[in-house]
């Protein structure tokens, strides 16, 4: 029933995914090996930073972050209209003007952009972005990408304050606490899918 274009955009959809896991296993084993070959020490402060926390952040790391938001957010605020417009469709979106390769290119190095910057500081903290933009989504009505940023910051302010003062002496890493929350939701927001779909 989705025709011809609708089949080749799903494939193309699949093929996307399926890259991203096998770059991502790639350089997971790339990792594992460093890591094999470091001293204990620094083999313990990579760990740490895998995990993902803000405990060794300092000022000029933080304003090269600062510096890259500068730039880049403006960047995102502009394509967020053509997101929009992208997400009817690519034919509609074509039919009203948009270039969609030249749209979707961009968003991609913004958004790789961001990531990068933000992992630089932090380390890959689990399940922000995925528990910052549905719980937008529900408190907003629709989807902000104002709100999410601020629930985002906010659960890794909180995550980092729980980390800090609710285990005694032994700190726990932001990331680790984000994953825990990150988890739960994750398995509700499939039964919730789940339930709805089978619902119709």
């Amino acid at each position: 029933p989705g025709g011809p274009g609708a089949g080749g955009a799903g494939a193309v959809d699949d093929r996307f995914v399926l890259v991203g896991l096998g770059v991502a296993a790639g350089f997971t084993a790339l990792i594992q090996y460093l890591l094999s070959r470091m001293e204990s020490q620094q083999a313990g402060d990579a760990m740490h930073w895998l995990v993902g926390s803000v405990a060794g952040s300092t000022w000029p790391r933080a304003a090269v972050l600062a510096a890259s938001l500068v730039v880049l957010v403006p960047l995102l605020a502009a394509l967020v209209g053509r997101l929009r417009i992208l997400q009817l469709g690519d034919e509609t979106a074509t039919s009203l003007g948009l270039p969609v390769p030249a749209t979707r290119i961009a968003l991609v190095i913004v958004g790789v952009l961001l990531s990068s910057f933000t992992v630089a500081v932090a380390g890959p903290l689990a399940f922000v972005a995925f528990l910052a933009g549905p719980l937008a989504r529900m408190i907003a009505g629709r989807p902000s990408f104002l709100l999410a940023a601020l629930l985002g910051a906010v659960l890794v302010l909180a995550a980092d304050v729980a980390g800090q003062n609710l285990f005694g002496r032994h700190e726990m890493p932001a990331g680790v606490i984000t994953g825990a929350l990150g988890a739960p939701f994750l398995l509700w927001m499939l039964v919730r899918s789940k339930t709805s779909g089978s619902g119709r």
